[in-house]
């Protein structure tokens, strides 16, 4: 997406610390839902094992 004029990509998290993923990847937010500007497209990755709490989740 960052090849596309015009774009950015924004890491989008509750707060800026870091997210662990099951696998133990390490992702550093770059912005929080309430400082974000509007979107365009919310790609919200992930599988079955979050996927159900995050729905569940009223911040998100």
């Amino acid at each position: 997406m960052t090849a596309k004029p015009n774009t950015s990509v924004l890491l989008l998290w509750k707060s800026l610390e870091p997210v662990v993923s099951n696998g133990g990847l390490t992702i550093l937010p770059n912005t929080t839902f309430d400082e974000c500007p509007q979107l365009d497209v919310l790609c919200v990755p992930g599988g079955s094992f979050g996927t159900v709490q995050m729905m569940e989740d009223s911040e998100m």
